[in-house]
């Protein structure tokens, strides 16, 4: 079986409302030699991962759209252990902490590491670190970024659109002032960004703040209503 065909079609198929149950089955019975072979780099995992993270997300807000709109119901929602991959019983934490930001705890901001890293985890998460995939998943609200299909053969291509679309999008830079409005993304994941020095050196990279400027950053509130928005794949 593919790998990433299964992700694919699981997130086609959510977004459809069509039925689901043959997908699950697959990626519960696939072995862990399949899942080494198929996913052997870190495109193979960005792309594996992501789309089954937005396939999964979209799948049980289904039943309970509103369940994010408090912190109560998103820690149920993202820690819930939700899908079956590989007989490995993962949640949306897991997914989004363990295996695509490397082991991190989840309120650390990015500066704290796992204590116990479990086996399935070192061998299926990515090897290096890649913030832009904080501009790929989707937790189901306004304040998300939109959800693509992602292809491993294409995956740096389109994380690079959806870093300059999401960045376009929630990024404001006020010259009078000196000041800049970002995504609450990048407090939430300070860490991941370098910290506010990192966040401003790589809001110069997307050319979002004149070079020469070192503004003051302000997180913009995230808008937790459900809105799940869609792109056509590049």
């Amino acid at each position: 079986m593919s790998l990433k065909n299964l992700a694919k079609d699981l997130l086609v198929k959510a977004r459809q409302e069509l039925a689901v149950e043959e997908i699950l089955d697959q990626l519960s019975a696939v072995s862990h030699e399949e899942m080494q072979l198929q996913l052997a780099g870190d495109n193979q995992k960005k792309a594996f991962w992501i789309n089954l993270y937005n396939a999964i997300n979209i799948l049980f807000l289904r039943t309970d759209p509103d369940i994010i709109n408090t912190q109560n119901g998103r820690v149920l929602h993202f820690s819930t252990r939700k899908i079956e991959v590989g007989g490995h019983l993962c949640s949306l934490n897991f997914i989004e902490h363990g295996l695509l930001r490397i082991s991190r705890i989840r309120w650390g901001r990015g500066y704290l590491k796992k204590p116990y890293i479990s086996p399935y985890e070192k061998n299926f998460r990515l090897s290096e670190p890649d913030p832009r995939i904080h501009f790929a998943l989707n937790y189901g609200a306004t304040s998300c970024p939109p959800v693509r299909i992602y292809d491993s053969n294409k995956v740096e291509n389109q994380l690079e659109l959806a870093a300059v679309s999401f960045l376009d999008s929630k990024i404001t830079y006020y010259a009078e002032e000196n000041i800049v409005h970002v995504s609450q993304i990048f407090n939430w994941y300070l860490g991941d960004f370098g910290g506010e020095k990192g966040i401003l050196e790589y809001l110069r990279k997307y050319q979002k703040i004149p070079e020469e400027t070192d503004p003051m950053i302000i997180y913009n509130t995230y808008n937790w209503n459900p809105s799940i928005n869609f792109v056509q794949n590049d």
